[in-house]
């Protein structure tokens, strides 16, 4: 998934109980807590009905989910970039803990994304230095990115995201203030980028 800032998201990984570290504080406000257990009905009562009639309930909860916890995991990122040593091999590999992040930045979001479970989401930044860069040059500043990507500040946008759309596969997550996209790239298109000189050539 590439990101304004170079970031990728590789892959997320389940391991021990969340008991094992400190207590998530419930900071999440009762009157915006959205329940993914909830009932069918209940829970598509939050998707326009003509999303509601195309979309399976598990495919919404399942891209719910899915982009609450990739936007919570670049939310920590973007909070601790600008201190990220630059490496000299052209990426940076960001290891989240879900389970910090819930504890730092709870209440940002509409429900415990670790769901009691010490998941670790490994994201990797790419050409962090010419990133840097071209952010500075367009005045791009981290907590832009951050506050961009908040989960509560993108409600629509979080309703409105489908996994697999396209057609490449890809997804597009368009923030709720319309200044950023996410979006995946194939592997085709990270070469082109990264290695075949796209990326500097623009720099």
């Amino acid at each position: 998934m590439a990101t304004p800032s170079g970031i990728s998201l590789k892959k997320i990984n389940e391991t021990r109980d969340s008991s094992e570290y400190f207590m998530v504080p419930h900071s999440l406000s009762a009157d915006r807590l959205i329940d993914v257990n909830t009932s069918d009905e209940a829970f598509k009562a939050n998707y326009s009905s003509e999303i509601a009639k195309r979309r399976s309930t598990l495919t919404l909860k399942s891209s719910f989910h899915i982009i609450n916890m990739i936007l919570m995991g670049l939310c920590k990122v973007f909070k601790n970039i600008e201190s990220t040593p630059t490496s000299s091999q052209g990426q940076v590999t960001h290891r989240v803990n879900l389970i910090e992040v819930m504890y730092e930045l709870g209440h940002l979001c509409f429900y415990d994304v670790s769901e009691g479970q010490c998941k670790t989401l490994e994201i990797i930044e790419y050409q962090p230095g010419i990133f840097r860069d071209l952010r500075r040059m367009f005045k791009v500043s981290e907590d832009t990115l951050f506050q961009s990507f908040v989960p509560l500040h993108n409600i629509q946008a979080i309703h409105n995201f489908f996994t697999g759309t396209g057609k490449s596969s890809s997804f597009f997550f368009f923030s709720d203030n319309k200044s950023f996209v996410l979006k995946t790239i194939t592997e085709r298109e990270k070469k082109l980028l990264l290695e075949q000189g796209l990326l500097r050539n623009y720099h």
